[in-house]
């Protein structure tokens, strides 16, 4: 799938859109349905990207974006691993859009994302720049507080 994907750079397909919608998969079978879905407010979701998945975050409120750093030292993909790093790094696309749905699920709002640094493309972690598009100033407070 990922060599197609490669080819179909080369001929103006937008390939990283369509390994953004193969985040489907991971977002339903490691449940994270489950934990996001029944959050009901920020401050919910805030401390469950905080305390369950162990995530960092800064939040750039003049720019409308939250930097959000996953705090691993390894690739967290059961595809990666079971290609043993050996693969494209067009997966941390896929990335992106489990990441999307989990901000679009969790506040209940449209979020653009975009992968800053993997593991996979040589990072130390996996960083994302989420941007925050129609906050309420209450929710942008939530957001800056450390």
């Amino acid at each position: 799938m990922l060599a197609v994907m490669e080819r179909a750079k080369s001929e103006n397909t937008d390939t990283p859109e369509l390994m953004r919608r193969c985040s489907s998969f991971c977002y339903g079978g490691k449940h994270i349905a489950d934990m996001v879905e029944p959050i009901s407010s920020a401050e919910e979701f805030v401390a469950c990207l905080k305390n369950d998945f162990g995530w960092g975050l800064e939040y750039h409120r003049d720019e409308g974006y939250l930097i959000c750093n996953e705090n691993n030292t390894e690739c967290l993909c059961p595809v990666v691993r079971a290609a043993n790093g050996d693969i494209s790094d067009m997966m941390c696309h896929c990335t992106e859009g489990m990441l999307k749905t989990v901000f679009e699920v969790g506040l209940k709002k449209p979020v653009r994302t975009e992968m800053v640094t993997s593991i996979v493309r040589g990072g130390k972690s996996c960083v994302y720049k989420v941007w925050l598009d129609g906050l309420t100033e209450q929710e942008k407070d939530v957001f800056e507080q450390k």
